[in-house]
């Protein structure tokens, strides 16, 4: 009887060690991972995410100066140089400190961020190419249409660089109780560009990316009156994301872009309901529509 009792206390013994142990490495390896993650907010992500909305507003300056121009032009009026040149922000060289800002820091980036930044790197050296075939006999409109496709290609990786140093900022700042609805109010509209730029792109509603970034302060406007419109979007997108990379049914397949197509109707109604450019931006939303994917 003395053994047996001697064998379940150290047995007893030997459980509580191993559950002790186990609570130790769960715990230790949990403030690793706070630790962690306060080093990531603290060296990469805080540090840019205001530059974020900084590029963001710049291409919108550099796209509205673009049209102002080509209106200005139009109208037989003159230019005012200095003026012109004091307005243009040049979100280029905001975006390049972003990006070399992540290379700075690798070690604290998500692997999709890593491999984002390696594709805005490569497309960034292609640019500054001046003769990209190699051929001083390709025509010109050749070059041209090959410009135009890599810059469009450039625009659309750095909205995924953007939206994803966004939302990894919102999941750990959320993590570590760090983000007040003042702070995320901050840089709520610029998410919701990005967001609303790829729902477009998925939708395949052709509405081109220099026509909607004109409209980034009406989209401003709209999230700061209908901040619910945020996790609605952010919802849908994640399910046409999940159905376009994995095997699903026909029903699940069709229903995740009806509701993107709804949601497009939705934030066209809001931005009828509102002044100013917002209608233009309404009517160019409607025209798109496929009515026939939405009945």
């Amino acid at each position: 009887m003395a053994d047996w009792t001697t064998g379940i206390t150290i047995m007893g013994s030997f459980g509580a060690a191993s559950t002790a142990q186990i609570i130790s490495h769960v715990l230790t390896s949990k403030r690793e991972k706070v630790k962690f993650d306060k080093e990531c907010l603290q060296n990469l992500y805080s540090p840019v995410i205001f530059k974020i909305v900084e590029y963001i507003n710049a291409e919108h300056a550099k796209e509205s100066l673009i049209k102002f121009r080509r209106d200005t032009e139009l109208k037989g009026e003159k230019i005012d140089e200095k003026q012109d040149k004091k307005n243009n922000l040049k979100p280029d060289n905001i975006f390049n400190y972003i990006l070399d800002f992540i290379g700075k820091n690798l070690k604290y980036a998500h692997p999709s961020l890593i491999l984002l930044y390696e594709e805005a790197k490569s497309l960034n050296s292609r640019l500054e190419v001046k003769e990209p075939y190699g051929d001083f006999f390709v025509r010109d409109s050749k070059k041209q249409e090959y410009r135009k496709i890599l810059l469009e290609a450039t625009f659309h990786i750095r909205m995924k660089i953007c939206r994803e140093l966004l939302l990894e900022f919102i999941r750990i700042s959320n993590g570590l109780g760090a983000l007040s609805k003042t702070h995320r109010e901050d840089f709520q509209s610029t998410l919701f560009f990005t967001e609303l730029y790829f729902l477009l792109k998925e939708l395949s509603l052709g509405i081109s990316p220099n026509e909607l970034i004109t409209y980034n302060y009406t989209i401003g406007s709209m999230i700061y009156r209908n901040s619910y419109l945020q996790d609605e979007i952010s919802s849908i997108l994640k399910e046409i994301n999940f159905v376009i990379e994995n095997s699903v049914s026909d029903h699940r397949h069709n229903e995740a872009f009806i509701n993107g197509y709804h949601f497009i109707n939705k934030i066209a109604y809001i931005l009828s309901e509102m002044p100013g450019v917002a209608m233009h931006l309404s009517d160019k939303l409607v025209k798109e529509m496929p009515y026939k994917h939405i009945e």
